[in-house]
């Protein structure tokens, strides 16, 4: 791939753990094959309100919730403060643009070869921080691509309203399999399936962020990193069940501030730097979130995820386990069947590496604009 000028837009901005390193991994990856790649530092009004630390919506219920986590203030700026420091330092960006005309001016000017929406659920107009921008809605000499795009639990109807700028994305690479027929209709022509961008990098790519030093290292823990809200109880039940099985203590990363954020052993205030350390140095994982899924396989570890509600059409984790052969690590949160057996990654690691050498085939192919999607 030659020295190719490339746009990426996505939720860079977010305050979430997976968010932010998918960004990461797309940028770093197309720089080390030898694009310049920049994030395009898209974040509109609303996305800014989103992600504040604090709530600035007008409302007696918002000033509540304000004192309510009082408690939490100096961990919520320092985790903001991570966050911020992470992405200066480690995801070049364009300035700041608000809207879909400051965009459009924005790749006008940079002369981009090409534009790439993605990962995450750029496509998905459920998600508070959606925007139209993530479409790219607007003509442009730049080559519009998808990589691995999610559109969520969202329905063909969600989605329909979009396809006058989606036909626009002559390359549309997919995060999971279970949104294919719905993706392609508004596409009007096949999609590739292709692996979340953070496996575009290597766990020696990834290492570079952990302390080997760490006293992390000399720990024995379980990583218990939890997305959902409503089965923490159920789920914390199911982590000390897990841990003293494996004869360890539990350390919990939990994306709210709740009551059970007082106790002593949940981490409140995790950089994304610091996250990769609690998850390489962990002795297991158990999640329920799909980049803690993935990010215990890339660090080679025992893990156990968790589908809290088996109706979902949300199929990531599913169909990422299923892409490896680790189906069997699932087990559902209403009927915990906790896995016994260990993983054998010398099987696992090659599925890995090959689901990611089609992907960046995809890429390649796309940025080369050699149409290989019909």
């Amino acid at each position: 791939m030659s020295k190719e000028k490339v746009g990426i837009i996505t939720y860079h901005f977010a305050r979430n753990y997976g968010a932010v390193l998918q960004c990461y991994a797309l940028r770093k990856y197309l720089e080390k094959v030898g694009c310049e790649a920049t994030v395009l530092n898209a974040i509109s009004r609303v996305q800014e309100k989103n992600n504040s630390v604090f709530h600035k919506k007008d409302g007696i219920k918002n000033v509540i919730v304000n004192v309510v986590l009082l408690p939490f203030v100096k961990q919520r700026l320092r985790k903001e403060k991570g966050f911020a420091d992470f992405v200066e330092n480690y995801i070049p960006h364009t300035e700041k643009v608000v809207n879909v005309e400051q965009l459009k001016a924005l790749v006008d000017r940079e002369q981009y070869r090409a534009i790439i929406t993605g990962s995450d659920q750029v496509w998905n107009p459920h998600i508070f921080d959606f925007d139209e921008m993530f479409f790219f809605p607007f003509e442009t000499k730049a080559i519009k691509i998808g990589y691995s795009v999610s559109i969520g639990e969202s329905s063909l109807e969600d989605i329909r309203g979009y396809s006058k700028y989606a036909k626009d994305f002559p390359y549309v690479g997919l995060r999971e399999k279970g949104a294919k027929e719905k993706v392609e209709a508004i596409c009007g022509h096949s999609v590739v399936d292709t692996v979340d961008p953070v496996l575009l990098l290597t766990r020696e790519d990834w290492e570079t962020f952990v302390d080997k030093s760490s006293p992390l290292a000399k720990e024995k823990y379980l990583l218990c990193y939890l997305i959902d809200k409503k089965p923490i109880k159920r789920n914390m039940a199911i982590a000390e069940q897990i841990a003293k099985e494996r004869g360890l203590k539990i350390k919990y990363i939990w994306m709210h501030l709740e009551k059970e954020s007082f106790r002593g052993n949940f981490i409140n205030d995790a950089s994304p730097v610091e996250f990769l350390n609690y998850m390489y140095h962990a002795s297991a994982v158990m999640t329920d979130g799909y980049h803690g899924t993935v990010f215990s396989t890339i660090f080679n570890k025992p893990m156990y995820s968790v589908i809290n509600n088996r109706q979902s059409t949300d199929s990531r984790i599913r169909d990422y386990l299923t892409l490896i052969g680790l189906e069997s690590r699932i087990f559902y949160g209403d009927a915990p069947v906790i896995p016994k057996e260990e993983i054998d990654y010398t099987e696992v690691d090659p599925k890995i590496r090959s689901a990611a050498d089609a992907s960046k085939a995809f890429l390649q192919s796309a940025i080369d604009n050699e149409r290989v999607v019909k």
